[in-house]
């Protein structure tokens, strides 16, 4: 019974370094690469006229590539990542907001295209359901002071010049703060 053991044992261990002397030679070849489903291979696959070691170092020639070229490797065109610069959609409004000339603060009983834009902003960026009615009502006060508190700025209720940059910024780069 021990010599069955024995032989058991060293049939495994036998086999076992045989596995591991495969594995070890097989990785001694060229590694061979796949995209997509099409062979890539490496340039120890690349064949020349000339061996690189049978010419000397200090007289070497460039060597003609006499390979057939192979077929281009198509790769599935790639889905752009969201966009955080300004969308079209919001391009316009972002105009009307950088007309306003600096200094202007508008508040409440202002009215005007200028209020428009602003109301139209804070729809977009503080979620405030306004009626875009070109008038500076109490409506309006709230949401610029949700807007203001929302990016730490001081909750006037009033559309200074820090507060339409800010706006302005937001618009342009929505995602920017947010990591």
């Amino acid at each position: 019974m021990e010599n069955i053991k024995f032989y058991v044992v060293t049939f495994l261990l036998i086999a076992g370094a045989g596995f591991l002397g495969y594995g070890a030679i097989s990785s001694l070849r060229d590694p061979v690469y796949y995209v997509n489903n099409q062979t890539l291979t490496t340039v120890g696959d690349l064949k020349t006229n000339t061996p690189a070691e049978d010419t000397p170092a200090d007289t070497a020639a460039p060597v003609a590539d006499t390979t057939t070229p192979e077929a281009p490797v198509v790769t599935e065109p790639v889905t752009p990542a969201p966009s955080t610069t300004t969308t079209s959609k919001n391009a316009d409004l972002i105009a009307r907001l950088q007309k306003i000339p600096s200094g202007t603060i508008l508040k409440i009983g202002s009215k005007g295209d200028d209020v428009k834009a602003v109301q139209q902003a804070l729809n977009i960026l503080a979620a405030a359901k306004l009626t875009v009615n070109s008038s500076f009502d109490e409506k309006t006060v709230a949401a610029v002071r949700k807007y203001q508190t929302s990016v730490k700025l001081p909750s006037t209720g009033q559309v200074s010049d820090k507060t339409l940059a800010s706006m302005i910024a937001k618009l342009k780069y929505p995602l920017q703060g947010f990591f």
